[in-house]
């Protein structure tokens, strides 16, 4: 293959057959380095969400285009807990001539850690650690009783914020806020498989921008769904409103708060022999700098981390 256009060829088949099936064998790949290819390394994104589990993108499509606008060639897919986005991901990637890598992404308790107030990549939630699976096949190689851990976890995430949901609405009828919310609504224009903390404020962000016509109006209805609190954000900053919303309706302490469910969790061991299980390789995401600024205690080790 003597361009990046020419690798198109490989994934007309990625429907009919397994994803590393579809390229050439190891010799010709290794044969064929710097033959013909830039000098220069391409630009690589291995880390990207999309609505099959919560995303700052509308659609898979709008991921890719705007990675294809970066000049991004290799994009990767790291849904939390589900592969259902891979084939339309593998079809975007191969339409715009972008290389598509893919993962998975899932999160574990460590009862240790969490016991001694230890914060490892999440720095809001001691002993919570986000595992990424790098390198997954497609389609999906996990055994079936490895599949219906994912499957379990995915329901009992499910149902905590459905439980919110309907929290928010009690809530929003309390403070005569003319908003309510359903999770068939909300799975049918935000969500795919998966239902996030995230789809809910994002529902909340698009009823109040079609309710309110004036940027008066706008924060009116903000400061009555806050409980007489004013909102720190622009009304454009949508990134900024999504997540107070969440702090201020979703999280510890606020109105439609539910506690997660044990079930709804992995240990970190069971987690890395799920990915190994798959094909995958698991990975540790370094956070480094989401902790206020500071490192979190994990990871302010370094001997231990490395």
């Amino acid at each position: 293959m003597n361009s990046f256009a020419e690798a198109g060829w490989a994934f007309n088949t990625l429907y009919f057959m397994g994803f590393f099936d579809s390229f050439p064998d190891r010799t010709t790949l290794l044969d064929s380095s710097g033959k013909g290819h830039p000098d220069f390394p391409l630009k690589v994104n291995n880390h990207i969400h999309t609505p099959y589990s919560f995303s700052a993108f509308d659609s898979i499509d709008e991921a890719v285009k705007s990675a294809r606008a970066e000049d991004i060639r290799i994009l990767g897919i790291n849904d939390f807990y589900v592969t259902d986005g891979y084939a339309e991901f593998i079809d975007k990637c191969r339409k715009h001539l972008m290389f598509p890598l893919l993962n998975i992404e899932l999160i574990g308790i460590s009862k240790v850690d969490q016991e001694h107030g230890i914060r490892v990549n999440d720095p809001g939630n001691p002993g919570r650690t986000y595992i990424s699976g790098k390198g997954l096949p497609h389609p999906s190689a996990l055994p079936e009783d490895q599949q219906k851990k994912l499957d379990r976890v995915v329901e009992e995430s499910n149902g905590q914020v459905a439980r919110m949901i309907d929290l928010v609405n009690r809530w929003m009828e309390l403070q005569k806020v003319g908003l309510s919310l359903s999770v068939e609504e909300i799975m049918e224009e935000h969500a795919e498989h998966l239902l996030r903390e995230r789809h809910v404020a994002k529902a909340i962000r698009v009823k109040l921008e079609e309710q309110a016509g004036s940027d008066e109006e706008f924060y009116g209805l903000l400061e009555r769904i806050y409980g007489g609190l004013s909102s720190e954000k622009q009304r454009g900053d949508i990134a900024g409103l999504e997540e107070e919303l969440r702090a201020r309706l979703l999280k510890a302490g606020a109105p439609a708060f539910v506690p997660e469910d044990e079930k709804a969790f992995m240990s970190v061991e069971e987690i890395v022999r799920i990915i190994e299980d798959s094909g995958g390789i698991p990975t540790y995401p370094m956070l480094l700098d989401g902790a206020g600024g500071k490192i979190t205690e994990f990871e302010s080790d370094r001997e231990a981390l490395l």
